[in-house]
This record gives structure tokens, C-alpha cells and sequence, in this order.
């Protein structure tokens, strides 16, 4: 008897498993609104320009490929601290420990592992959420409450906040602190204000998983929340990502920040999880790295990043107003809220129905009926309507 005999078959994940059906299809006509990548409006993977030119500055240079520091480059790190947390930055900084990490994704476990080890391994989680935060942290033992987020063209921040007061003291907390995976709807200044007092009251832990800094309304105002959090004292995480607005998605270039009460608190906090990495992974790769590092410390190659980064965030915008004019052309009974924010549309499709978009008209998207508008492009969005009014 071999010594995996009894080993569970898992089944392929439902976003990964898309692209591979979508790229199996040879239907000219086919539409992939799955995995969450932003495309052109040729459909076409999209490498800025500013990380062309970073990329050509490090070749210049003729780096060596040792190992990089457990924690990563320096100007990445006080890069990426500066983008999140702003003019608070250097007043934060004895009171942070930020490691690059393997995506955000990476950056989530990692600060899963902590939460399990040095508090209690508790999680707060929306319902919906990205999919992939339930595994994450059910992988790191964590015990999960689940607090209702709500969907469609509003949140219910009535009952969300209801359900987070109602939450064990020294809970972590999972928030999404723009363009919100997979509703598209952020809370209110108000919402936010109420929320950073419970967390105080209740003692909870906020971890800002932020995937997509950029896209919501610019750099600065998409961080708000997290600087609020930061400036009433609250101690808090956050995990970071390149992925999305500098699509480096196949360099795994994250970052988790930890903002603790004290510095010495922040250097023991840097002490296991530089132990955490060292059991996960060693070190961390160092080319994405090096990249974002460029553009962050050149103030050219920063002002090109947030131009395109913008000019990104508008086609999206874009996209999602064609394609709720689209909609309503196509006499479709669902509606695009004009509310929300950044890649995605939780179209309130069913698995029978997004099961129809793919074997009838070659539209791919998840069986929970999220929509990536960035997989959309000018000539596609009447074939979408068209077929989203036909199945719903």
C-alpha cells in the first residue's frame, strides 16, 4: 500500500481551472472575464512603460543574483512604506516591520501565521469575499467568523458593523480597503470612521489586504483608510501587491507591513516572521523586486507609474460604463451599479446561468458570476450584453 493511498483528491481551483477551459476553446469569438488580470483594449497583456525602463536601468547595471535580504531590498521596502502609509511614513517607520513577500498572497499567510502564533487564531472575513482568503487562512489554522458585506449596489453597513461588534476581543480582521474582490463596492467615509472605533473598543487586529491600490480613485485616496486606522493609533497589517498596478503578476512582488504600539514590539514582530519566511521560502526572489524599487525611488520613473497606473484605472472606467449602456441597449434585466470600483462586477449571475455564457455564447467567468471588466474591450462589450440579457 503506497503511503498516499488515502490522500484527497482536491479539485481544480474554479478561477485557475478557467483559464485553461478558455484557452482549450477554439471558438474565435471567445471572452475570458475569469482570473483578474488587466488586459488592453487589444486584450493583450500590458507591461508599462515605466517597467520597461527600470528593467533597462537594472540590466545596465549588471547585478549580481545573490541571495536578496530575507526582508527584501531597502528602497523597496521604504518605498512601498511610503506609498502606503504617505507624509505619515517616517513617523510610522521605528513602529513598522515591512517584508517583501510573495504577492500579497504571501503576504497574507505570512501575517496569518503570526496572528495564529502571538494571538489568537481568529479571523474576521467578509461574506463574499476573494475567494481565496477562506483557504488562506483555514491552511494557518485559523478559526473563521464570517460578517456580511452585502452585494449588488450597496453594502449593508448597518449589519456589517452589527456583526463586527459582535466579534471576540483580539479578533484579526480581514478588510478590503478599495475596489472591494469581488463585490466592487467600498464603504463610506462615515462607515470607515465607525468601523476604526470598533476595532478600538473590541481590540481587534484590521488586516488591509490591499491588492489594488490605484484602481479606486488615485494612489493617495485609495490608502485613506489605512493612514485613518494608523493615525488613531490602531495596530494594524497590511498586504501589499504589485501584481495589479504595475502588472508584475508573474514576479510575485508583494509586501506585508505590521504597525505595532512600539518599536521594540515592531522588532520582535520582525523576529518571527523573518524565522516564518526562513522555514517558508528561504528568501525572497529579488528581480521584481529590484524593479518596483526603481520606479519608486526615481521621481521620472514614479510619475510615469502613476500616469499609466491612471490611464489604467480609466479604461477600466470605461469598461464599465460601456458595458452597463450595453446592458440597458440589450434590454438585460441586471444592471451594472454605477457605484462601484475597480476590476470586477458581482453580476448576480447563477452557476446555471454563467454555465450557459460559456456553452452557448464563449463568455468565461466564475461560477459565483464575478465579471472582470478589464477582460473586456470596446468591440466585445455588445457580444457580453447580448449574451448576459439572453441567459438572465
Amino acid at each position: 500500500m503506497g503511503f498516499f493511498n488515502d490522500t484527497e483528491l482536491v479539485p481544480p481551483d474554479p478561477i485557475l481551472g478557467l483559464t485553461v477551459a478558455f484557452l482549450e476553446d477554439e471558438r474565435p469569438n471567445k471572452v475570458n472575464l475569469g482570473v483578474g488580470a488587466y488586459r488592453t483594449d487589444g486584450l493583450e497583456p500590458f507591461v508599462l512603460d515605466c517597467v520597461r525602463k527600470a528593467e533597462a536601468r537594472l540590466l545596465e547595471q549588471g547585478l549580481d543574483m545573490e541571495y536578496a535580504p530575507v526582508e527584501g531590498p531597502r528602497d523597496y521596502i521604504e518605498g512601498s512604506h511610503r506609498l502606503i502609509f504617505g507624509e505619515l511614513s517616517e513617523e510610522l517607520a521605528e513602529r513598522t516591520f515591512v517584508t517583501q513577500s510573495p504577492g500579497g498572497t504571501g503576504g497574507l499567510r505570512l501575517v496569518g501565521e503570526l496572528v495564529a502564533r502571538e494571538m489568537a487564531p481568529r479571523i474576521g472575513l467578509s461574506t463574499p469575499s476573494w475567494v481565496n482568503h477562506e483557504l488562506i487562512f483555514t491552511r494557518s489554522r485559523h478559526e473563521l467568523h464570517h460578517y456580511p458585506y452585502g452585494g449588488g449596489d450597496t453594502i449593508d453597513s448597518g449589519a456589517m458593523l452589527d456583526a463586527i461588534s459582535k466579534l471576540p476581543e483580539r479578533t484579526a480582521l480581514i478588510i478590503q480597503p478599495c475596489c472591494h474582490n469581488p463585490v466592487g463596492l467600498d464603504p463610506d467615509r462615515d462607515t470607515w470612521l465607525e468601523l476604526c472605533e470598533i476595532t478600538k473598543r473590541l481590540d481587534l487586529f484590521p488586516i488591509f489586504d490591499f491588492a489594488y491600490q490605484g484602481f479606486g480613485e488615485s494612489v493617495e485616496d485609495d490608502a485613506w483608510p489605512i493612514r485613518h486606522f494608523a493615525r488613531e493609533g490602531v495596530e494594524l497589517a497590511v498586504t501589499q501587491s504589485y501584481s495589479k498596478n504595475m502588472g508584475l503578476y508573474g514576479h510575485r512582488v508583494g509586501a506585508l507591513h505590521v504597525l505595532a504600539a512600539t518599536p521594540d514590539d515592531a522588532r520582535r514582530i520582525g523576529t518571527q516572521l523573518k524565522r516564518t519566511i526562513r522555514s517558508f521560502y528561504s528568501t525572497p526572489p529579488c528581480h521584481g523586486a529590484r524593479l518596483v524599487g526603481t520606479v519608486l525611488s526615481d521621481s521620472e520613473l514614479t510619475a510615469n507609474w502613476r500616469a499609466e497606473l491612471e490611464q489604467m484605472r480609466q479604461r477600466i472606467v470605461a469598461m464599465r460604463d460601456g458595458l452597463a449602456g450595453a446592458l440597458s441597449e440589450a434590454g438585460a434585466t441586471l444592471e451594472v451599479p454605477s457605484g462601484q470600483r475597480g476590476m470586477f462586477w458581482l453580476s448576480g449571475l447563477s452557476r446555471e446561468q454563467v454555465d450557459r455564457l460559456r456553452d452557448d455564447h464563449a463568455i468565461y467567468c466564475p461560477s459565483s458570476g464575478r465579471l472582470n471588466l478589464a477582460g473586456l474591450a470596446p468591440g466585445s462589450l455588445r457580444q457580453v450584453a447580448e449574451a448576459v440579457a439572453t441567459v438572465g
